[in-house]
């Protein structure tokens, strides 16, 4: 469909605020009713023809399909964009001090240790893709729960702030080994 292709690659590249899903599914609308009151539910005519829709891109389903296709290369720790790099350092910039994470330096990336960054867009840094796609991630449910991790795995989790460790045990900044064990001897992960 028309809609689909010339506003998914930007939705993908840029990410698509609410607003303009709603007027893009407002212009569908009213194209497919022609400004008239639709005869059936939205939901029914997004299904596939088979079942008695007309298979209409569902822009809200599509845009959250790329945020989680977005997080899936953002969780890519093997081969990651640059833009990941970026994204981790605003993370790290607006983390909450409930979370009781002192030292910038030390959290690295909030699905492998025990922090979370603010969503919201006054409180965060991040640009407004990230934020969605922590968004829909937080949505689905989206954890680092491994089943049975190799010890290859475990080795590679960072050793500050661990995601299994309580946030109440968290590094003190008057704690004279954690720089030392950070700085010195270079200890980065378990």
């Amino acid at each position: 469909m028309e809609v689909g292709g010339r506003t998914q690659y930007r939705a993908r590249v840029q990410g698509m605020p609410a607003d303009v899903e709603k007027s893009i599914e407002k212009m569908v609308n009213n194209f497919l009713w022609n400004g008239r009151v639709p005869p059936v539910n939205s939901a029914m005519v997004k299904l596939p023809t088979e079942l008695g829709g007309l298979n209409l891109l569902d822009i809200r389903a599509r845009n959250e399909a790329i945020d989680l296709m977005r997080l899936k290369r953002y969780l890519t720790f093997e081969k990651r964009p640059r833009w990941v790099c970026l994204g981790d350092f605003l993370l790290a910039q607006n983390i909450p001090k409930a979370h009781r994470v002192h030292d910038e330096l030390l959290a690295v990336n909030m699905f492998t240790q025990n922090w979370e960054a603010a969503k919201q867009a006054g409180k965060s840094r991040a640009p407004p893709a990230v934020r969605r796609m922590l968004k829909t991630a937080g949505k689905y449910g989206i954890t680092l729960e491994p089943y049975n991790p190799t010890e290859e795995v475990k080795d590679t989790m960072p050793a500050w702030h661990h995601i299994a460790q309580d946030r109440c045990w968290a590094p003190r900044r008057t704690n004279v080994s954690v720089p030392c064990l950070r700085d010195v001897h270079q200890i980065e992960t378990v």
